[in-house]
């Protein structure tokens, strides 16, 4: 919502109407009430349900808020690091937690000391303080980048009257001769040839559109209810009759509102919705739009702001060297209409020009003896294959021409190994793990720099994809490909990007981690990410083919990644979770990732023992008994890992190919 904000806020600087710190702090204070909702619903919820501790004053508290040594500043440079020390120690230092002992301290403090957060009472407050000072620094960052960053803007090239004179080849001001003061266009070379009459004879047979007594309607807006409209339909169209004839440059004239662009629009069947009325006529024929979309072509211009045709006697005359459009936009108004008294349509109306095109209409209507009606044997001029070629070269470019998402997302992933790989550095070695908590550990940084890449790439090709499907939109009126044609080619674009970020993650995060390099774990380790991510990458295409605008979509994805998060089986393994929700488990993607992921890396470490919960166990069997990874399912496993990205995928074209947003 902020980012669809900005172009409001840049254009309003421009004209300066206030500085960017007006801007910023105002969005800063309207976000407050919301977060105070937001954390008092979610304390409130997540109290009773889970079971915190419910006094009063930890619940206020809670609305409020092993890594290498060298690594430590990081800790503490971030904010969630504040977050997590404020609300861990305010649960486990409460009464309850501080009755029961092991190992001679409490167990809440027992807890807080296993992972790393065993810090005083005060901790808390300087948390507080902490979260608010990130607070405070993150808004005045945001009015900073507000006021030195400019919108981005569209790049125009300047090239010299002379630098164009030298690349075309010629002294002369533009690449026409002159002959007896008349400009001629150059000789060039054509596949076209010129008829006796000098007329270009073109490879197909020129039709004629013809149209009669077309009208359009659409729902009545409740704006118009409520000033008293009481019609259900509002008339967009009424009654126009006309034809546009081969050979013939027609040009549609009327001022702004006149429904010019509507007119066009419903002629060339773009409207989604209202009804339409009338006889449209394509060669003599009734209109069918799959035919008549793959024998046009439609190039839509908004905004423009053409004069009405005809002129009529008391109108003031053109002065000279003064501009023709706005001298007739000018002569043509509303308001030259009640100082002459004249009805400008009703005077068209009565004149001959309207007879005489209303005689024209009704003879181009007619089909010309010796024709027949357009048909064609397919719905498209090529076939799938060809559809698909075409379109995968499209998306070929339209990708290496968009280093903004491609580049982005390849420097985020080697940045984010090189994070996680130092981080974590060598603590995947099987010999390094000694206990449950070190075991935990490499299984947390599984789990973790899965989720994070796969996030972040379903996050990124969400704007990207909802680009390009307003221009599906136009291609398929068009006619131009199957829309299956469009999306197996963009799913099929994905993949060699997502094979280079796998090949980043194995030659860097993969070594520095630890992990075995063995042919085995290398392979199924590369195919788990490779499937991950790309499930990842198609849920966010789904996403945004099933909704309306990315705003949807990006709610959407939120509470996807909710779920993964707690039906992954790695926060609560699958044991514990609830028999009534064990289904939400079954249908995660995410856990059936970490199934192979910690079964190929663990499962079969037989010989491998460690100390868990008081006890010596085979890593094999911990990680059977606990989160329920039993390697003898290994196999479904991996043939359901593989299938999200087909399911994604599939669902994907289907959104494509029945659902249209698109609203005009």
């Amino acid at each position: 919502m902020a980012i669809s904000r900005l172009p409001v806020f840049y254009k309003q600087e421009d004209y300066y109407f206030y500085p960017a710190w007006a801007y910023a702090i105002p969005a800063f204070i309207l976000k407050v009430p919301v977060s105070l909702v937001e954390s008092i619903a979610w304390t409130s919820i997540s109290t009773s349900l889970i079971g915190y501790t419910p006094e009063a004053s930890r619940l206020a508290k809670r609305c409020l808020a092993s890594l290498p040594n060298w690594l430590k500043w990081g800790f503490w440079l971030s904010p969630l690091s504040y977050a997590e020390i404020g609300l861990t120690g305010n649960e486990f230092l409460a009464p309850r937690w501080l009755k029961s002992t092991a190992y001679g301290v409490s167990l809440g403090r027992r807890i807080l000391m296993d992972r790393g957060l065993d810090f005083s009472n005060y901790f808390y407050w300087i948390s507080v303080g902490a979260l608010i000072g990130f607070i405070l620094l993150l808004n005045i960052v945001f009015a900073i980048g507000l006021t030195i960053k400019k919108p981005p803007g569209t790049s125009r090239a300047i090239i010299s009257r002379d630098k164009m004179t030298t690349s075309s080849g010629s002294d002369r001001p533009n690449s026409m001769d002159i002959d007896n003061g008349i400009r001629k266009p150059p000789q060039t070379n054509t596949s076209m040839t010129l008829n006796r009459t000098g007329r270009m004879v073109l490879p197909f047979t020129p039709l004629t559109i013809s149209f009669q007594e077309v009208s359009y309607y659409v729902d009545t807006p409740a704006e118009m209810r409520e000033q008293g409209y009481m019609d259900t339909k509002l008339q967009l169209l009424h009654n126009i009759t006309g034809a546009f004839q081969p050979g013939v440059l027609s040009a549609l004239m009327g001022v702004t509102g006149a429904g010019k662009t509507t007119l066009l629009d419903v002629l060339a069947g773009r409207k989604t919705g209202g009804v339409i009325e009338g006889d449209i006529r394509v060669g003599g024929y009734p209109k069918v739009q799959q035919t008549f979309a793959r024998i046009s072509g439609y190039c839509e211009q908004t905004d423009v702001h053409s004069p009405q045709l005809t002129a009529i006697p008391g109108i003031p005359q053109i002065k000279e060297n003064y501009n023709p459009s706005t001298w007739i936009l000018e002569a043509t108004s509303t308001s030259m209409e009640a100082q002459l008294g004249v009805d400008f349509a009703q005077i068209y109306r009565d004149s001959s020009i309207c007879k005489d095109n209303d005689t024209l209409v009704r003879n181009l209507s007619i089909p010309p003896p010796g024709t027949s009606d357009l048909l064609f044997p397919t719905q498209y001029p090529q076939r799938f294959w060809e559809q698909f070629k075409a379109c995968l070269w499209k998306q070929s470019l339209s990708y290496w021409r968009s280093p903004s998402y491609n580049l982005v997302r390849i420097v985020f992933i080697t940045i984010s190994c090189i994070a996680f790989g130092a981080l974590y550095w060598q603590q995947g070695d099987i010999n390094h793990i000694n206990d449950q908590q070190s075991l935990f550990t490499i299984l947390g940084c599984m789990y973790g720099t899965t989720l994070f890449a796969g996030i972040n790439n379903c996050q990124s090709v969400m704007p990207f994809v909802s680009i390009e499907r307003s221009v599906v939109y136009r291609e398929r009126f068009a006619g131009m490909y199957s829309p299956w044609a469009y999306s197996f080619a963009q799913v099929a674009m994905e993949i060699p990007y997502v094979f280079v970020q796998i090949v980043v993650f194995m030659f860097i995060a993969y070594p520095m981690i630890g992990y075995a390099w063995t042919g085995a774990k290398f392979f199924w380790f590369l195919y788990t990410m490779f499937c991950t991510l790309l499930y990842f990458i198609y849920l966010g295409m789904m996403m945004v083919s099933l909704t309306p605008n990315i705003q949807v979509a990006s709610i959407l994805a939120s509470m996807f990644y909710t779920i993964q998060n707690l039906m992954s089986g790695f926060i609560v393994p699958a044991p514990q979770i609830p028999k009534w929700w064990i289904w939400l488990y079954y249908i995660s993607p995410m856990s059936w990732t970490l199934n192979v992921f910690f079964t190929t890396q663990f499962g079969y470490e037989d010989n491998k023992n460690i100390e868990v919960f008081g006890e010596t166990k085979p890593v094999a069997t911990f990680v059977r008994d606990y989160f329920d990874f039993r390697r003898e399912l290994l196999p479904l496993a991996a043939v359901v890992l593989a299938a999200y990205p087909i399911i994604f995928a599939i669902l994907f074209g289907y959104n494509i190919s029945k659902l249209n947003f698109q609203r005009r």
